[in-house]
């Protein structure tokens, strides 16, 4: 399918459901306000402050009015991929029209408090330099802040104002790079957003840290949580998408990840989880809405660490032997349950490429070998493996759990010289542990 005629059809699908709702007498934003003030929810009103989905090819569909009456409003220059520009935050007229329609938004709606979407577009400028874009970003902010207490006096309530940035973006499938294109502290603030400073201030309530486009385990947060620190500011941590880019075909991310996943977020520091474009097709699954809240009730629950990172991995190849060490990072602590009573199994699950046997490889956790076998529940449906995959690729290995300690763990693989011959580069793409409480280690069906 062609992709300007596939996403044109999307957008204009979208957008024509929403008019179809809104002349049907049905306001999106009002329904769901209701609804979740019934369920006793704070519901907060989310604004991508400068999106660029309307500027791709077929997004016509989603341009504003105001978009289209104002092309001078614009950047001057319009990136390769897009048809169009998005707004030059240089011009004063752009954020006031987004002050205008948040206005609009706060008054007529019983919003809890307001989201500035920052990771979608975000700020752009055609000129000026870090401190006169923190001038203009942070003046804008101020401005929010003001209106919405205004707003809220009249209202008798309080409303909420938050921002969300992009921390991680692990655009590049292939490398899955530790250096993020974009999202780190620092370079927020140098783009305009100084949000130490909006924090001290007291000018937001939330700040929400996002990884882009991949569920990732690694994720660091300690610069977040330390931008906020000493002020009422809440750090929410997102894990991503419910999707694993570098795996591809591995699927959604499950209930077992997200809570290998936000333990470690709370460890770091985190108020709390935030899911972002947690969007798909098919069965959903509401598990990690109903868990992730609760970080002490995730200590003692079933989870799967998939690292990520540092893969793939060079183990050499089965004529000269080879070997790759990879240091994992466990927020669990095993030895703690164990004292409190609790049976704790562990499996490793690994994707060693190019081998022949499961003896073809020796598997050791902190120095202590595990013995290694074919994956026991390993399902080969079309679309999971990579296309060159094979069954024999997929090993399991089962360290004493006792042996997985809290913090930094050391896995070692390494592949045998057995076959002269064979000088085929094996790598280890796959490396996940799951460690199960209270339960028996469950498989599926034996693949023959």
């Amino acid at each position: 399918i062609d992709y300007d005629f596939e996403h044109g059809f999307i957008h204009w699908l979208q957008t024509s459901n929403l008019q179809h709702l809104i002349r049907a007498g049905n306001d999106p934003l009002r329904i769901v306000v209701e609804r979740g003030h019934r369920r006793g929810m704070q519901v907060w009103g989310s604004h991508r402050m400068n999106d660029a989905h309307h500027t791709y090819p077929g997004g016509d569909g989603l341009q504003s009015q105001f978009y289209i009456d104002h092309p001078e409003l614009r950047l001057p220059t319009v990136p390769p991929n897009q048809t169009l520009a998005v707004y030059d935050w240089c011009k004063p007229e752009v954020l006031g029209q987004n002050l205008a329609f948040l206005t609009d938004v706060a008054e007529r709606y019983d919003v809890d408090g307001i989201d500035l979407d920052f990771s979608r577009g975000g700020m752009q400028f055609s000129s000026g330099g870090t401190r006169f874009r923190q001038e203009v970003v942070g003046g804008h902010v101020r401005n929010l802040r003001r209106m919405l207490d205004r707003v809220g006096q009249k209202k008798g309530k309080y409303i909420g104002l938050s921002v969300q940035f992009y921390c991680f973006d692990p655009m590049n499938p292939q490398t899955f790079d530790r250096t993020p294109w974009k999202g780190n502290i620092q370079s927020m603030c140098d783009g305009g957003a100084d949000v130490r400073a909006w924090a001290r201030e007291g000018l937001i309530d939330i700040l929400v840290g996002q990884c882009r486009s991949a569920s990732l385990h690694e994720l660091e947060m300690g610069d977040w949580v330390r931008a906020v620190e000493g002020t009422d500011c809440l750090m929410m941590a997102g894990p991503g998408k419910p999707s694993r880019k570098k795996l591809p075909g591995e699927g959604l991310t499950t209930a077992e990840e997200h809570r290998a996943i936000a333990l470690r977020l709370y460890e770091q520091g985190a108020d709390g989880i935030a899911f972002y474009d947690y969007m798909h097709h098919g069965p959903f699954d509401l598990t990690p809405f109903r868990e992730l809240s609760d970080p002490e009730g995730l200590r003692t629950k079933t989870k799967s660490y998939l690292y990520q990172l540092d893969l793939p991995r060079d183990v050499g190849d089965l004529s000269a032997g080879g070997s790759a060490e990879v240091e994992v990072d466990v927020t669990d602590d095993v030895a703690g349950a164990q004292r409190e009573g609790h049976r704790v199994a562990a499996r490793l699950r690994l994707n060693v490429t190019n081998i022949n046997a499961p003896d073809d490889v020796r598997c050791f956790w902190n120095g202590t070998e595990a013995p290694v076998r074919r994956e026991a529940g390993m399902r080969h449906r079309e679309g999971r493996l990579y296309k060159t995959d094979t069954p024999q690729w997929h090993l399991e290995a089962f360290p004493e759990a006792g042996l997985v300690r809290k913090g930094k763990n050391r896995v070692r693989v390494e592949t045998l010289a057995k076959y002269p011959r064979l000088k085929v580069k094996c790598e280890l793409r796959r490396l996940e542990l799951r460690l199960a409480y209270d339960e028996e280690m469950g498989y599926g069906d034996v693949v023959g």
